[in-house]
């Protein structure tokens, strides 16, 4: 139905057309801003491709992965942008302090696996990220996410090497979707069959060295990208304020609650 000048409100109520006050209009309008600013503030790790091309990267290639995520903007397709500008290799190198021959076959890795892409634009080459496997804005297909918060990333990046990036890169896609504990199996619904990984098994498990692991482990506990839980001291929890697989995070309190009720050391590695 059209409206016209002389269609009255019953009728345009019966032809599905409603009635928004200022009041709810304004509501409406803080929702979408809202919802855009949480979609901002985030990256979508694909986790199901990223693991297809995992065993590919070496520590330190999945570590850069890591880093540059927290330089995608929201619906720019990937592209990466540094202080407003489009980031360059050489702009890249500066950033991870390496040097930009270092830093071009390091990405010539990446392109080749397909999860990033250079686009040359006159003298300059910029860097984008395959939306395959990473997204930073609103998603129409499901899959097996994990929300990585830029800004928390970008501040313990600072903080830590391309190494230890890139174990925090292999630890996310093991992190189990309720309780964030590192596992075998993080898909699995029934916490009593969840099988938890200690900190003593994740050396073999990642075929890392076991004084790299615990080192890094240490790290990542006193950045808070880690935490312990008494109840099961020797299992690696995730932070939430760093990474969630739930679309509405979940407070660290919630976590530790359903940890303490569902889980137990029977549920380790055996």
């Amino acid at each position: 139905m059209k409206l016209e000048f002389n269609t009255t409100i019953g009728e345009a109520l019966e032809n599905g057309y409603e009635l928004v006050s200022p009041k709810q209009k304004e509501a409406r309008k803080q929702y979408t801003e809202r919802k855009k600013h949480k979609e901002l503030g985030y990256v979508l790790l694909n986790r199901d491709n990223v693991q297809v091309v995992e065993a590919n990267l070496t520590l330190a290639q999945s570590g850069l992965l890591m880093f540059l995520t927290a330089y995608m903007k929201f619906n720019e397709e990937g592209k990466l942008f540094y202080k407003g500008e489009r980031l360059t290799v050489t702009e890249a190198s500066k950033l991870i302090g390496k040097s930009v021959a270092q830093t071009r076959k390091e990405i010539a890795e990446l392109e080749a696996n397909g999860l990033l892409v250079k686009e040359k634009v006159g003298r300059n080459i910029y860097l984008n990220l395959s939306e395959g496997f990473f997204k930073c804005g609103s998603v129409e297909n499901k899959f097996t996410f994990i929300k990585i918060f830029k800004k928390r990333l970008a501040e313990v990046a600072q903080q830590l090497s391309l190494n230890e990036l890139g174990l925090l890169m292999l630890m996310l896609n093991h992190m189990h979707e309720d309780t964030h504990l590192l596992c075998m199996n993080p898909d699995k619904k029934d916490l009593k069959q969840v099988v938890l990984w200690r900190r003593r098994d994740l050396p073999e498990v990642f075929g890392l060295s076991k004084d790299f692991v615990y080192k890094t482990l240490n790290k990542f506990l006193q950045l808070k990208i880690t935490a312990e839980v008494r109840s099961i001291n020797e299992a690696v929890v995730l932070h939430p304020s760093l990474a969630s697989r739930k679309p509405v995070t979940p407070d660290f309190k919630d976590i530790l609650d359903v940890i303490n009720d569902s889980l137990t050391t029977d549920n380790y590695k055996k």
